[in-house]
């Protein structure tokens, strides 16, 4: 058996190294929170027309409509409107912000901006 030339090992040391590092330094972000969005890369006054509503339609309204992709709305929320989503908005609080399982399974979660967005919007009095 020949013995592995050095750089070969080097190489691969240098590798895992590497890996290690940015496992640690990747380690970290999930504990990101609202707070660690730049305030003024959110719009000053978001509305629903021009910010809310294409959030609801991609991550919501496949599930919480009158009529949804998978038949009737069993969850009792209905985000297809203006007026659905201000009533429904403390169970976005709930799911979204607190408990952080809407939507659910693996589906794409609104990213920290977008959460910023819809808490923005909501200190500014829903703005249509």
């Amino acid at each position: 058996m020949t013995p592995t030339p050095r750089p070969r090992r080097l190489r691969f040391f240098a590798a895992v190294a590497l890996a290690s590092l940015v496992c640690l330094c990747t380690a970290g972000c999930g504990a990101a929170d609202l707070a660690d969005i730049d305030p003024a890369a959110i719009p000053e006054q978001p509305t629903y027309d021009g910010d809310v509503r294409p959030m609801m339609a991609y991550y919501c309204v496949g599930c919480h409509a009158p009529k949804t992709q998978l038949g009737p709305n069993l969850s009792g929320y209905d985000y297809s409107s203006y007026s659905g989503v201000i009533a429904g908005f403390s169970g976005i609080e709930e799911t979204v912000f607190v408990a952080g399982n809407m939507p659910p399974g693996g589906a794409r979660k609104l990213t920290l901006y977008e959460q910023a967005v819809l808490a923005r919007w909501q200190e500014n009095g829903f703005q249509q």
